[in-house]
């Protein structure tokens, strides 16, 4: 899955594909937090990872049409995540690494 960050929102590529996850944006780190804060969706960590909200992203993803057994899915990817140590210590977030373009 890809959380894509544009100049205006935040939109999730292969709401589906629950093997990867990763931010990609060509915004400047500091429009980027601002588009994922005023979404909701998470913040710019001072690693230069994101924080992803969970329950955002999750929302924002099952909208794809995701097939039978998504769900246990996308549980054991957070599973994986937080046995890497990638989830925050209350386990909302998730931290993602970013791909900045262009």
């Amino acid at each position: 899955m890809i959380v894509r960050v544009t100049g205006t929102d935040v939109v999730i590529e292969g709401g589906d594909d629950l093997t990867r996850l990763h931010v990609a944006t060509a915004l400047a780190p500091d429009a980027a937090t601002q588009v994922l804060c005023r979404a909701r969706v998470g913040r710019l960590a001072d690693d230069g990872t994101v924080l992803l909200d969970l329950e955002a992203l999750r929302v924002r993803a099952s909208e794809w049409d995701v097939p039978d057994g998504w769900g246990a899915r996308w549980q054991a990817m957070i599973d994986f995540a937080g046995r890497k140590g990638w989830l925050s210590a209350d386990g909302r977030s998730v931290q993602a690494h970013v791909e900045w373009e262009g």
